[in-house]
């Protein structure tokens, strides 16, 4: 297994408060792809795809400034995407942004022990977000079902009977919600640190949620990106 990470260097054209940073990126991106014919179609397809991260560095404030340079990262498990959308990136401008160079790398699945969001993660349980004062178990099975309808979507196959969870153990890092601004609404998020299971369908689960994100919202908003640490 293995997915492909991109990291994108931009610079940005007016301040930008960071609970619209996130939507921004991801309304570049899907912008970028009207460039290709191809990722046209792409876009408009309801379907698992990519996630990536919030700028860094990240500016304590809250508030991104104009004139600065910021990078983000985006991630994705398909090889034609990633190619496609690099050739998109190129020279890419707009209101908010100028991509000034982009980079991508392989990184191939290795032992993880934890992995930790670095954007808030969105879980949605009867069409409200799920939040604290919430059962815990209840999200772990979202997490777990959200991780293996990926597995299968992107490799084409079911992970198999599971003897528990992938997630053995789950620490909430965040004391409120974090809201994403999206389409004029609001979404709340949770930042996780997940311990995870040694077992080796636990190890792909894991390594499916760092490659395509954890949960949902993950192309539209990149909710769920989530850094490894490796065993």
């Amino acid at each position: 297994m293995k997915y492909y990470e991109m990291k994108v260097t931009v610079l940005l054209k007016q301040d930008l408060k960071f609970t619209r940073t996130s939507e921004i990126i991801g309304k570049s991106i899907s912008s970028a792809m009207l460039k290709s014919e191809e990722l046209m179609k792409y876009h408009k397809q309801k379907r698992y795809k990519y996630v990536f991260n919030n700028f860094m560095p990240v500016e304590k404030a809250g508030i991104y400034k104009a004139n600065r340079l910021y990078i983000f990262c985006l991630r994705t498990f398909e090889e034609d995407f990633m190619t496609n959308i690099k050739n998109c990136f190129q020279d890419y401008d707009n209101i908010n942004l100028k991509i000034i160079s982009v980079s991508v790398k392989i990184i191939q699945q290795k032992k993880i022990k934890f992995i930790r969001t670095i954007t808030p993660a969105i879980v949605t349980i009867d069409s409200k977000p799920w939040l604290k004062n919430n059962d815990l178990l209840t999200l772990i099975k979202r997490i777990h079902a959200n991780a293996e309808k990926k597995y299968k979507f992107f490799f084409g196959k079911e992970i198999g009977q599971v003897d528990d969870y992938f997630v053995e153990k789950l620490k909430i890092l965040n004391l409120q919600p974090i809201p994403y601004t999206y389409k004029n609404i609001t979404l709340l998020g949770n930042k996780f640190k997940i311990k995870v299971n040694d077992d080796d369908k636990s190890q792909k689960l894991a390594f499916v949620a760092l490659g395509a994100g954890l949960a949902e919202k993950n192309s539209a908003l990149g909710a769920g990106y989530c850094e490894p640490y490796w065993r």
